[in-house]
């Protein structure tokens, strides 16, 4: 296997864990238009959730099986207020927290939420940012 098959492998892997997150959220917060993004999120006309990768950290836990941390932001954002972010934040936690993503990942842990209201905006809106670690096979 070359460097460029294993770049490729590893981005496969990481689209998966992305789209998979996506998948459980979608189900769990189903109020939310959902995004997989890669440069973080915009302020949404509607109620909005992106997901978005931060970092890989590598390591090689078992002799010839090398393993991947993969930081995730999760973040919810409702421009009108129409919606609770503290309560759907909550939600996304307790359908994250624990998962394999279908067999994806081999442990995902919600390791923090962050509320608050986007800068600049009315004082309806609200936005919460939920950190998570995904831990997988590469």
């Amino acid at each position: 296997m070359g460097a460029d098959d294993h770049d490729t492998e590893s981005v496969k892997i990481l689209t998966e864990i992305r789209e998979r997150l996506a998948g459980v959220l979608e189900e769990a917060v189903p109020e939310l238009s959902w995004k997989e993004e890669i440069r973080g999120a915009a302020m949404p006309a509607v109620p909005t959730g992106t997901v978005s990768a931060d970092e890989i950290t590598f390591t090689e836990k078992y002799k010839g099986c090398k393993t991947a941390s993969f930081s995730f932001s999760v973040v919810l954002i409702v421009p009108d207020g129409s919606l609770d972010t503290e309560e759907l934040s909550l939600r996304a936690r307790d359908a994250l927290d624990g998962d394999d993503l279908g067999g994806a990942a081999q442990d995902v842990r919600v390791t923090k939420i962050l509320f608050g209201a986007p800068p600049g905006r009315s004082t309806e809106a609200a936005a919460a940012v939920i950190l998570c670690e995904v831990d997988s096979f590469i």
